[in-house]
């Protein structure tokens, strides 16, 4: 399964590099992809040379310009990383996606879904609930979305659980949420398991804090509550390790003014020598104003120190029935002060506690674990074959024509196919290509006997599909095609439906993908998987349930079927398979459309290739419905009746008073369908200039279409020859 999971906190925090790492180590069939955007010069720090080697792939990507707009304008933010996502990461290789936050990640996680049909995982942190779900009411309806539509949303700890519980934009959801949720907390770090401590029996007087010097931290009122309890313990220290932060000075400033209470050791990451400070320390203080887990805590733990945090944040409720410190109140001037004093007045009987504390439930390969759990579902497994399961001997054609670009991944896709390749013969029928198409193949015949060359010196597509089926000896043949890759389940499943329905012609729908990351390759790929341009194509636009249809695309055949009303027609350049298929369904024979067998095809990347395609289309549909004595479909008159339209609207409007005024609506409905499209696809594409590439690509289309076919209904009814030049 390829993962796909979004940080943009990767960069200095450790854990999302931790619990990746984890995860690859727990799943060999997992691939990970982490994204994250380097939001450098806005005060975030990359402390990646601190991590070990990541098992998975990692694409950070910089923000190279508008970093105060990125910061502070969500809507900007928003539409940047998923532009940059888009960029950096192919989403149609992604089979399930894992936010490490509400907002913005599961912004990010949920287009995934709404677009590409990706399932998804959120973690709801300390950020979501105190800043996103209480400031920003605007988003409350789009993190109930987010959830809603989430596979799993994760919790770090109990308390952040129940402040999601309680948030009032959760009050509509909130039964939804329960059943969602699963608490799963962050990893600590192996070195802390590894070097446990118990704390030694001695007076109690040092105190520790570890981290940064923030507003959320709210280290200037813990020096000022410790001062407090100082007037009554006079030999206590506080000992502050750590830095940064938008209260830096202020902090600085506190400890110039104590010196004789507050030593101060500056920023340390590397372990020994925080281990030491632990070690000297007799207890850890930390009272966040908000805190999703800190590991820190987890940290001061392992070393046997007892520790104050805040309650209803961080760990609080994470250790039941253990008295692992005291959860203070901020709300209470005194509620940390009185928590100081308690915590060394019982000092023995927390110390006992926090030495037989079982810290194994942090340890990442059990949280790996924990997440693969839910992961399992989504996972590829190879398809079982039972001992008493008789499979056929198949053969797959697929002509080949300069296709160097796609017959790689074509060939690779077919090779890792479930379908046990002692069954299989995999003809490539090559028409002489120019390019390096053949040196591509024959790498592959050299290492697989099964996979051969056969000739096909007409070049064009029905002479290589007959020759393929002349040389097949398969009791079924499957008819690919080199512009697409296959799922490794795709073969098996043609075979497994083709005996269930016991049907001629069994295939699956097509997903279109943009070969190149261009607007215009993407356009293409949504005009031609739209039902705006293609009708009710199904095979293109999908359908739900298994069922007859009169076309598939590619195809897998009962082998008698051909003895029974001939192969492909040599006379069609285009459109041969609807011809064939148009024959099936002629002679009483069935073509099933199942849309559980789904394959990607890679439309064509420019507009003038993506015209002539459609010119030969419409060109060859009058002859293939001569061929067959009707038309197999209503959709197809569309496009030419739409150009017959355009041709007469504009003599009339010129003409005729008051012709022009229906004309232009026609015009105006068709333009507003249009600019819809690309309204929806710009937003999927981040890509503003859907809005002018679409309308035009979509005219190209139905135009190319509609004049191809009068062209080839002139040839029709006055016997015209059909020549085309080849265009593969």
């Amino acid at each position: 399964m390829n993962l796909l999971y979004i940080s943009e906190d990767h960069l200095n925090s450790k854990v999302h590099h931790q619990l990746c790492n984890a995860l690859m180590n727990s799943e060999e069939q997992l691939n990970i992809t982490l994204f994250s955007v380097a939001r450098t010069g806005i005060g975030f720090q990359d402390i990646r040379s601190l991590y070990e080697d990541p098992l998975y792939d990692e694409k950070v990507v910089p923000l190279t310009n508008s970093h105060f707009f990125y910061k502070y304008w969500f809507p900007y933010k928003i539409r940047t990383k998923w532009r940059l996502l888009l960029n950096s990461v192919d989403l149609f290789q992604i089979n399930y996606v894992h936010a490490a936050t509400l907002f913005s990640e599961g912004i990010m996680a949920y287009r995934c879904w709404k677009y590409y049909g990706i399932p998804y995982s959120v973690t709801i942190r300390g950020t979501d609930i105190n800043f996103y779900l209480k400031k920003m009411p605007h988003l409350w309806h789009l993190g109930r979305e987010i959830v809603r539509n989430a596979k799993k949303v994760i919790f770090i700890s109990p308390a952040q659980q129940k402040s999601a519980y309680l948030a009032p934009p959760f009050f509509k959801i909130q039964k939804i949420l329960e059943e969602k949720s699963i608490v799963i907390p962050n990893g600590l770090d192996p070195y802390w398991h590894l070097h446990r401590a118990k704390r030694e029996v001695r007076k109690p007087s040092k105190w520790l804090y570890v981290g940064k010097f923030d507003r959320n931290k709210n280290v200037e009122f813990l020096i000022e509550s410790f001062l407090k309890a100082r007037v009554e313990r006079s030999d206590w220290e506080l000992h502050l390790v750590g830095g940064g932060g938008d209260r830096e000075q202020a902090v600085l400033q506190l400890i110039e003014q104590n010196p004789e209470a507050i030593v101060y050791h500056g920023v340390e990451y590397d372990k020994e020598r925080l281990q030491q400070y632990y070690r000297e320390a007799d207890a850890f203080i930390m009272v966040s104003k908000s805190e999703t887990f800190g590991l820190v805590y987890l940290e001061a733990l392992s070393q046997g120190l007892p520790v104050i945090y805040t309650k209803g944040e961080a760990i609080d409720q994470l250790f039941e029935n253990q008295k692992v410190g005291i959860a203070a109140t901020l709300k209470d001037p005194a509620g940390v002060t009185n928590a100081m004093l308690t915590l060394f007045d019982h000092y023995d009987e927390y110390c006992a506690e926090v030495a037989n504390l079982d810290l194994s439930l942090f340890d990442w390969e059990k949280i790996a674990n924990s997440y693969i759990s839910f992961l399992s579902p989504y996972f590829y497994r190879h398809q079982q074959i039972a001992e008493n399961e008789e499979l056929p001997f198949i053969s797959i054609i697929c002509p080949v024509y300069n296709e160097e670009n796609y017959v790689k991944q074509c060939i690779e896709s077919v090779i890792a196919s479930d379908y046990p390749h002692s069954l299989m013969e995999f003809f490539l029928i090559e028409g002489g290509s120019k390019d390096r198409t053949r040196e591509i193949i024959g790498s592959y015949t050299e290492r697989y006997p099964w996979i051969k060359i056969v000739e096909n010196p007409e070049k064009i597509v029905p002479y290589a599909l007959n020759y393929g089926i002349e040389q097949a000896i398969g009791d079924l043949i499957i008819r690919i095609d080199a512009h697409a890759i296959y799922p490794r389940n795709y073969i098996l499943d043609l075979v497994r439906w083709q005996m269930r329905l016991d049907a001629d012609n069994v295939g699956g729908l097509c997903r279109t993908l943009p070969p190149k990351p261009t607007t215009t390759a993407r356009v293409i790929a949504e005009v031609v998987s739209s039902k705006f341009g293609m009708g009710n194509a199904y095979f293109r636009v999908g359908i739900s349930q298994v069922r007859k249809v009169d076309t598939v695309p590619f195809g897998c055949f009962r082998r008698t079927i051909f003895e029974e009303i001939g192969l492909f027609d040599t006379e069609l350049i285009r459109n041969q398979d609807d011809e064939f298929n148009g024959r099936i369904n002629k002679y009483g024979g069935s073509v099933y459309l199942v849309p559980q067998i789904v394959s990607d095809y890679y439309a064509r990347d420019t507009i003038k290739k993506t015209a002539r395609m459609f010119f030969q289309y419409g060109l060859y549909k009058p002859l293939v419905n001569k061929k067959l004595g009707s038309p197999a479909t209503l959709r197809q008159f569309v496009p030419p009746l739409f150009v017959l339209g355009l041709i007469v609207g504009t003599i009339l409007a010129a003409t005729v008073p008051y012709i022009i005024y229906p004309f232009l609506l026609v015009l105006i409905i068709y333009l507003g369908t249009a600019l819809d499209y690309g309204r929806k696809g710009s937003r999927k594409w981040a890509d503003w200039k859907f809005y002018f590439v679409m309308p035009w690509v979509f005219f190209v289309v139905h135009c190319s279409y509609g004049v191809g076919y009068w062209h080839g209904l002139y040839k029709v009814m006055f016997k015209k020859s059909f020549q085309a030049e080849v265009n593969r």
